[in-house]
């Protein structure tokens, strides 16, 4: 996210308005975004993550060079008390960039 990353911002990324039958869904989704780890620098991901900043995955390079802040998290489909937005954030292909927001998948499980 270019800047802070806040509810508001999200749902403005995320298209959603609230007259859209998936606004509480795209809310819901935006609370377990908001849950992530911040990272303005990489070197404040360095020893957490990896060794050396050459280690960094090519998207979290792109990500530091548009001078974006990186915010790591991790969302559950395990059944034991995983929402519906962490379930979908599992497994949707939600790959998404523009001037002000990238979001990509690391893997799942």
């Amino acid at each position: 996210m270019k800047g802070k990353l806040t509810e508001d911002k999200l749902m403005r990324a995320l298209k959603v308005g609230e007259d859209s039958p998936l606004y509480h869904f795209a809310k819901e989704m935006a609370e377990v975004l908001l849950g992530a780890e911040e990272f303005s620098k990489p070197e404040y991901m360095k020893n957490r993550y990896y060794d050396d900043e050459s280690d960094l995955d090519p998207i979290e390079k792109k990500i530091f060079d548009k001078g974006f802040t990186l915010y790591s998290g991790s969302a559950a489909d395990d059944g034991y008390g995983s929402s519906g937005a962490e379930t979908a954030l599992c497994e949707l292909d939600l790959d998404y960039e523009d001037e002000e927001l990238i979001i990509f998948k690391e893997s799942g499980y």
